[in-house]
């Protein structure tokens, strides 16, 4: 068993960590570099199109305590991180700037004015990103559940559809003209759940970061960062990507 902790394990320290050690002494807590290398790794791995040693792939993890952007290439050996930026801007941080704001407009323009005091990128990537979190799998979810709302969901018919940023916008802008339907179309069991502005918050940011990169597209990956860790172990083991030119 590979047991593993990310942010919140980091911030309990060593004495914290003193109990859970004592269960699993091989528990790891991964460094904010190693999570981005298997955020980076998950994406890439599970979406062979980005498997593509000519040009840098960009992987975006959306998760509730940041959104972690990475830039990297995949090598026969495992992955090379040329970038990676970690943003407070996960879905607690999100949700809380939406209620600050007081409307998905300003909400929209806070978010562009925050990413455009951030540093540009360092390479150039692939054209289309691959997106991790639950805001990407919800809106790819939307695009092929069907006409039934209670359709129990499948991961497997989200992973590695491609979509487009139009597509946020069109949620967007039901959420504006008609709240409460917006609520049924994102959480039809749960309408009034907080779900809703951890979506639709999740996507607006998305959207603005996306757009600041000059992407119109990205595709979604339902796999996290354990799958990134057992590729990793793979590679330690001796497995070899097929990387393609």
């Amino acid at each position: 068993i590979a047991a593993f902790g990310t942010e919140a394990m980091r911030r309990l320290g060593d004495a914290g960590l003193g109990p859970i050690r004592a269960v699993f002494p091989d528990f790891r807590v991964l460094s904010k570099r190693e999570e981005a290398e298997l955020s980076f790794l998950a994406g890439v791995m599970e979406i062979p199109e980005a498997s593509c040693s000519n040009m840098a792939s960009l992987v975006v993890d959306q998760g509730s305590g940041s959104m972690e952007v990475v830039v990297g290439t995949l090598e026969a050996g495992g992955a090379r991180v040329h970038d990676n930026r970690s943003y407070k801007l996960g879905t607690r941080e999100l949700v809380t700037m939406l209620h600050r704001a007081g409307s998905l407009g300003q909400f929209r323009k806070a978010l562009e004015k925050r990413f455009a005091e951030y540093e540009p990128l360092l390479l150039n990537t692939t054209s289309r990103p691959i997106v991790l979190g639950s805001a990407a799998t919800r809106l790819a979810w939307l695009a092929v559940r069907g006409r039934d709302p209670l359709t129990p969901y499948d991961p497997r018919k989200v992973h590695g559809l491609i979509m487009r940023l139009s597509y946020i916008d069109s949620l967007v802008n039901l959420a504006e003209a008609d709240p409460a339907s917006a609520r049924l179309v994102i959480q039809p069991q749960k309408p009034d759940s907080t779900e809703f502005e951890r979506v639709l918050s999740g996507l607006v940011a998305l959207k603005a970061f996306l757009e600041r990169e000059s992407k119109s597209e990205f595709v979604v990956c339902c796999k996290g960062t354990r799958y990134g860790l057992v590729w990793k172990l793979a590679f330690g083991d001796g497995i070899r990507a097929n990387v393609h030119g």
